[in-house]
């Protein structure tokens, strides 16, 4: 690998993040606007079961890409037997 060939792969992780950290805002406005249309017509059975994936699956996909993990508390043995 040359400089160019890093420099490229460098400059599409940085377009890659900033667009991941546009649509994620996007994604969860469009998804509230379905559930605001489900109230409207009635159909809350489809916006769930469709809307809800929809959104989850790209979205947790976009955090993973992004470095965003959940935060896991460990818990001590002890302080759980008390």
């Amino acid at each position: 690998m040359n400089n160019d060939t890093i420099s490229i792969a460098g400059h599409l992780n940085q377009s890659r993040h900033k667009a991941d950290l546009i649509f994620m805002p996007v994604l969860a406005v469009l998804f509230l606007a379905s559930l605001g249309l489900a109230t409207w017509y009635g159909t809350w059975f489809e916006a769930i079961l469709i809307g809800l994936p929809a959104a989850a699956i790209p979205f947790t996909q976009c955090a993973e890409s992004l470095g965003v993990q959940p935060e896991v508390k460990s818990v001590d043995a002890e302080s759980v037997l008390v």
